[in-house]
């Protein structure tokens, strides 16, 4: 789905974007990214396992003045704030049939690094020859 719009003389015009979706404690998140930001703030949601819905019509458009403006990191993410369930559900009552599930889903926590693991990872690298940077770290 692109956030774009054409015009009567075949001008693309970008469109606001919605960014939604469900962190890993089910918490809902959307904020809103200007017609400028349109593009980075998508690959952003993909990049976040979030979800970007275009304010492409009126009534989507209608629920920008309620939401928070999110902001966007160097890293390709982005800054999504919490916001109340009965918006989040109002602004997925308007996402394509097939992503309405996807926003209701609860986002898989990322793994995080275990200090237990060091000992192992350095016994590994000693095992292999390696001396990388990381195997640095642990010395």
């Amino acid at each position: 789905m692109t956030a774009t719009a054409t015009a009567a003389n075949g001008i693309s015009l970008p469109h606001p974007v919605i960014v939604l979706g469900r962190d890993d404690n089910g918490k809902a998140h959307a904020s809103f990214f200007p017609a400028t930001d349109a593009q980075p703030a998508s690959r952003a949601a993909s990049l976040m396992g979030m979800l970007a819905l275009p304010a492409d019509n009126d009534a989507v458009r209608s629920l920008l003045p309620k939401l928070p403006k999110g902001k966007l990191f160097d890293s390709g993410k982005a800054f999504v704030p919490f916001v109340k369930q009965d918006l989040y559900k109002q602004i997925a009552a308007h996402l394509p049939e097939a992503d309405r599930a996807k926003a209701e889903e609860v986002r898989a926590p990322l793994p995080m690094f275990r200090n237990r693991d060091i000992p192992r990872r350095r016994a590994m690298c000693r095992i292999a020859g390696i001396r990388s940077s990381s195997a640095a770290w642990f010395s």
